[in-house]
C-alpha cells in the first residue's frame, strides 16, 4: 500500500537486515544448499514486497519518478548485460582463436537488453528482477495517479487498487499459462508489491 510522503519515516533497518537476509539465501539456494526448493518459494516474492514497502506515493511528478527508475533499476540492467555480452564475446574470440563471433546474434541480444524484450538468456535471467521490478513499480504508480486522480476516499481507492491487482493477477497467471508472455510475470508480481 503506497506511503504518502507526509508519512514518510526513518530509514527502516529492519527492511535492510530482511533484505540481506534474502540475498544470502539466494546466493546460498544458487550455490546448490540442501534445501533450495524451500528457499526458492519466498526469496524473490519478499524481494518485491520489500520494495512495496519502500514505495512512495505522490513525493514527485511522474516525469522524475520515471527518470529516478530508469537510473536506479534500468541503467544498472543494462550496464550489466551489456558488459556480459561483450565480454562473452571477446572472451568466445580467445577462447577459439578464430574471432568467430556471430555478431547479429550479439546485435540481437544487445538491442534485446536495451527494449528490455526478446528471450531469455543466461545473462538475463540472473538480471530479470531489475526488468520486472522496473515495470512493476511504473504501472503500480500509474495506477495510482489514475485512482487518486478521482474523488474517491482512500479507503475506496484501496478497495479498488486491490481489485485490479487481483484481476491482473489472475489475468498475469492465464497469460503466463497460455501464452508463456514475460507480462504474466510483470502482472503476478505487482500483488506483491501492494502486499508491501
Amino acid at each position: 500500500m503506497p506511503i504518502s510522503s507526509t508519512d514518510r519515516a526513518v530509514r527502516n533497518t529492519m527492511i535492510d537486515r530482511l533484505r540481506g537476509v534474502g540475498i544470502l539465501l539466494m546466493v546460498a539456494a544458487h550455490a546448490g544448499m540442501g534445501n533450495a526448493n524451500f528457499v526458492y518459494l519466498f526469496h524473490m516474492p519478499l524481494f518485491f514486497i520489500l520494495s512495496g514497502m519502500c514505495y512512495r506515493f505522490g513525493n514527485v511528478g511522474f516525469d522524475t519518478f520515471v527518470i529516478k527508475k530508469v537510473k536506479n533499476l534500468y541503467i544498472p540492467y543494462l550496464t550489466v548485460n551489456l558488459i556480459w555480452y561483450l565480454l562473452s564475446d571477446l572472451l568466445f574470440i580467445f577462447q577459439n582463436g578464430t574471432g568467430a563471433v556471430d555478431w547479429v546474434l550479439t546485435y540481437q541480444q544487445i538491442r534485446n537488453v536495451i527494449l528490455f524484450s526478446g528471450d531469455v538468456t543466461v545473462v538475463t535471467i540472473a538480471t530479470w528482477f531489475f526488468k520486472t521490478l522496473f515495470w512493476v513499480v511504473i504501472l503500480y504508480d500509474l495506477l495510482n495517479r489514475f485512482l487518486h486522480g478521482t474523488v474517491l476516499t482512500e479507503k475506496k481507492i484501496a478497495v479498488i487498487r486491490l481489485l485490479i491487482l487481483f484481476g491482473l493477477l489472475f489475468f498475469g497467471w492465464l497469460e503466463k499459462i497460455l501464452l508463456n508472455n514475460y507480462w504474466g510475470n510483470i502482472f503476478c508480481t505487482m500483488i506483491l508489491f501492494e502486499v508491501g
